[in-house]
């Protein structure tokens, strides 16, 4: 009987557990309508019933008796462990926590503020009192080569000018060479990438210097200016790719506008739900105690090379579905060798 109870439960741990409110303080007396009670608390017609359609989701055909029986086991083998964890408090634990408040909160405000939010004349609203947002500025892919001077290890102002004319020359004589050239000479991240610094907008995300930025938005695709000294070196520099500037469609940004307008709506209606909740609560703060408190230092963070030292935890029960299941099968073959 233990061997087969304990195969019954490694094959139904892949369906998720029922849903339940929480064991009443006293439990009812048995109405006639449970199909079983665990310490009491009954297994419900509407918890079998949620167990049966996610059976019928990995399993064609009627459910048989057996299937019937498995089920209800499932059913009250859940109850026992979820008896079991309330008993040991494991609702009191920080990350069980987090998942019953944001349960809660996507609970209460999810379905009504999305339902509030997608209309088309709010979503066409936004997008039309805001174009600016939905603009694609134009872009460009810029290959770069850097010579740095006067830093440790670098040129002189004279040589490397000399060099900037070097290597200008020979891109104006073989365009196809930059790349190569770029991976040997030029200094700074974009080296190993042949100096291919990707595609730039005007907002200068990459950090070139103004001189360059400015020099690329004005130059033609393919064109090679003239070595310029900025940031520090002389930078010669080519545009590669031009993505034009263009404007979303309201199709086109619909979803997202969508997505931005529930962000809002959600926190507004979560700040006043809490201050709601705080209102019919009975909160003390105590200013006084907390102007003297202070966090626990953190751990030192070792130095690179450094290895951390383990830190000693007690040991829980991993509930990963293999995890479980392996600990299953470990009790199991525990059994057959007594």
């Amino acid at each position: 009987m233990k061997r087969a109870r304990l195969a019954l439960v490694l094959g139904l741990f892949a369906l998720p557990a029922c849903s339940r409110a929480p064991a009443p303080a006293s439990t009812p007396a048995d109405d006639g309508t449970s199909l079983a009670r665990v310490d009491g608390v009954p297994i419900t017609d509407s918890t079998l019933q949620e167990l049966a359609r996610e059976y019928r989701r990995r399993h064609a055909g009627e459910l048989s008796e057996q299937d019937k029986q498995e089920l209800l086991t499932k059913a009250i083998t859940d109850e026992l462990l979820y008896a079991e964890a309330l008993r040991r408090e494991l609702h009191k634990d920080p990350k069980v926590r987090e998942i019953l408040t944001n349960m809660l909160v996507r609970q209460q405000l999810a379905g009504a503020v999305a339902a509030d939010v997608a209309t088309e004349d709010k979503l066409k609203a936004h997008y039309e009192a805001h174009p600016e947002r939905f603009v694609l500025p134009e872009k460009r892919r810029i290959r770069r080569i850097f010579l740095p001077v006067g830093e440790s290890g670098a040129e002189g102002d004279d040589a490397a000018k000399a060099r900037a004319d070097d290597l200008h020359a020979r891109i104006a004589a073989d365009p196809d060479a930059f790349a190569a050239l770029a991976t040997e000479h030029s200094a700074g991240p974009f080296a190993v990438r042949g100096g291919d610094v990707g595609l730039v907008s005007d907002d200068n995300s990459v950090g070139l210097p103004e001189q360059v930025l400015q020099g690329a938005f004005e130059a033609d695709v393919d064109a090679l200016p003239a070595p310029v000294f900025a940031g520090g070196g002389w930078n010669l520099y080519r545009v590669e790719d031009v993505r034009p500037r263009t404007v979303r469609t309201y199709e086109q940004s619909r979803m997202r506008i969508k997505r931005e307008l529930e962000a809002e709506a959600y926190k507004t209606a979560l700040a006043a739900w809490i201050d709601e909740l705080e209102a019919n609560a009975s909160v003390q703060r105590y200013e006084d105690r907390l102007q003297g408190w202070q966090p626990t230092p953190a751990a030192p963070v070792p130095h690179p090379g450094e290895q951390a030292s383990p830190k000693e935890e007690p040991a829980t029960p991993n509930t990963d579905e293999g995890d479980v299941n392996d600990q299953v099968r470990a009790l199991m073959e525990k059994d057959d060798g007594q």
